[in-house]
């Protein structure tokens, strides 16, 4: 079995419905950014990747787990002798799992991934604080994204129905606690990262 398919439309990959993609769709790239400068070199993009499939949290992979990585390793959910070797392959220790460590990224979804092949991937260049800890990259990024913008409120609503709505001792400014119900919109309007939010911040 090949490690990596032949894929003629390799540059859909990372595109909304790409299969890259799809797998790190939730996983914050800056918390895997260790040089805080924006770029994730291969080892980051690796950790990354190994975050996005290791789905209860516990730094191990399991042969189900590593089954959803795209391309070749789908074949792992067989579970039949040519998975099992494969797997093998990867599990060096021989535990029954494969640990960060023992995980690389392939050459072709990092070349992917790193589209100007500088050997890094580039995440915004300069990007505000509270955008960092929601993952959003923005729109000139390498790293993939399926939701380039997210809005967690409707476009038409006022601030004043929003305060109205959740203000609930009538302060005009929200705490974590206040939203504790509502943690990513919470995330989205604190702007300056202070963990309050003002009324400037929800008219942004």
């Amino acid at each position: 079995m090949k490690e990596e398919d032949d894929d003629p439309f390799l540059t859909t990959r990372v595109d909304a419905d790409g299969d890259l993609a799809r797998l790190l769709d939730g996983t914050n790239p800056y918390d895997f950014d260790r040089s805080g400068d924006g770029r994730l070199d291969r080892r980051e993009v690796s950790r990354a990747m190994f975050g996005a499939l290791d789905l209860d949290g516990s730094e191990r992979l399991t042969l189900a787990e590593l089954s959803r990585h795209p391309g070749a390793l789908c074949q792992l959910r067989y579970g039949d002798l040519s998975a099992l070797e494969q797997f093998g392959r990867r599990d060096m220790n021989k535990g029954g799992t494969v640990s960060p460590r023992e995980f690389k990224i392939a050459d072709r979804e990092f070349e992917v991934l790193g589209a100007d092949q500088d050997g890094l991937v580039q995440l915004a260049a300069r990007v505000e604080e509270w955008r960092m800890r929601r993952g959003d990259v923005g729109p000139l990024a390498e790293w993939p994204t399926r939701q380039p913008t997210l809005a967690l409120l409707s476009p038409i609503v006022t601030v004043d129905r929003v305060f109205e709505a959740l203000d609930k001792n009538g302060d005009r400014k929200f705490t974590k606690r206040e939203l504790k119900k509502r943690s990513d919109l919470f995330v989205q309007l604190d702007r300056n990262g202070d963990d309050v939010v003002r009324e400037d911040e929800v008219a942004y």
